[in-house]
């Protein structure tokens, strides 16, 4: 399953365990802008992240960033990622939040 933009907010209910998911983000990193997990519960486990170059050789053009993660275990909680300047914690731009809950 993988998930972008759109899918921010949304709440997946935990039928089944384990459970793998992605999430697919566009970032401009050449401004120094990168997604950066923000909050991450116990029971998700980072396996992954990835950068995928942008096609075009364009100054200023836009990449994906590709976080991959595992869910071990039937708990609630909240993925939260900001797009930032990671050296600078107020320079926050965007945010990107899943909530996950068990049936």
């Amino acid at each position: 399953m993988e998930y972008t933009e759109k899918d921010s907010g949304k709440t997946i209910v935990l039928e089944t365990v384990p459970f793998e998911f992605a999430v697919k983000l566009d970032e401009n990193s050449t401004t120094g802008y990168l997604w950066e997990i923000a909050a991450l519960p116990d029971h998700i486990k980072l396996v992954k992240k990835d950068l995928v170059l942008p096609k075009s050789r364009m100054a200023g053009a836009t990449n994906s960033r590709i976080f991959e993660f595992s869910v071990k275990e039937k708990v609630a909680g909240r993925l939260g990622l900001n797009n930032c300047r990671p050296w600078d914690n107020n320079d926050i731009v965007d945010s990107f939040v899943l909530d996950f809950a068990i049936n």
